[in-house]
């Protein structure tokens, strides 16, 4: 974090590739937590030739941002369930017991992917280990 640096040091940075709805989902200044792939491509010397450095330039390409707080930049207060509410409990009891449970977690899934139902369903499976 840029408040426990010392004095006249630079902070390290690291470039972020986003792509579809991650873009324009964060502003400067957000503190982030970033899921991807970290890549790395040799510089060439020239355009025109084939000849590479053995210098790489480094990049992230983002799967997933999530705005951190700046109390834990781990995790936030919305995503974590509080086990001892027992209204949220028998929520997800009341929810567990519906008949259609496994259609309302593939309409839940990535609901703004129309189609690809065959795939939601491989992604459920891989989730809550399903067959």
């Amino acid at each position: 974090a840029p408040e426990n640096l010392a004095d006249g040091e630079t902070p390290v940075t690291v470039s972020v590739i986003v792509y579809g709805d991650l873009v324009d989902s964060v502003v400067p200044g957000d503190r982030v937590v970033v899921t991807g792939i970290y890549r790395a491509a040799p510089l060439k010397l020239n355009a025109n030739t084939r000849i590479i450095k053995s210098i790489f330039r480094t990049h992230l390409d983002a799967a997933h941002i999530e705005k951190a707080s700046r109390s834990n930049q781990f995790a936030s207060a919305d995503n974590i369930i509080d086990f001892t509410d027992t209204k949220k409990l028998e929520e997800l009891r009341r929810i567990s017991r519906r008949p259609d449970i496994y259609s309302l977690l593939l309409r839940s899934l990535a609901p703004s992917i129309w189609g690809h139902e065959d795939v939601k369903r491989g992604i459920l499976c891989q989730l809550f280990g399903g067959s």
